[in-house]
């Protein structure tokens, strides 16, 4: 990257593929996502609200750039 710009526009790519991954492991069921990650079971309740803090504060960060 040979500028700010270029750095503003990587992290901004960056951030979108994040949103993209956890909207599409936020549509599985709780089943399928445990398979997904490879565990026997998950709390669904923590992942979901792990999922929404961590949407808002990407969405934040990408606003600010």
């Amino acid at each position: 990257m040979n500028s700010n710009e270029s750095f503003d526009i990587a992290s901004k790519c960056e951030m979108l593929v994040f949103i993209e991954i956890i909207t599409e492991y936020n549509s599985l069921s709780e089943t399928v996502l445990a398979q997904r990650i490879n565990l026997e079971n998950i709390n669904y309740k923590s992942v979901s609200k792990w999922s929404k803090e961590t949407n808002v504060r990407i969405i934040d960060n990408f606003n600010q750039i």
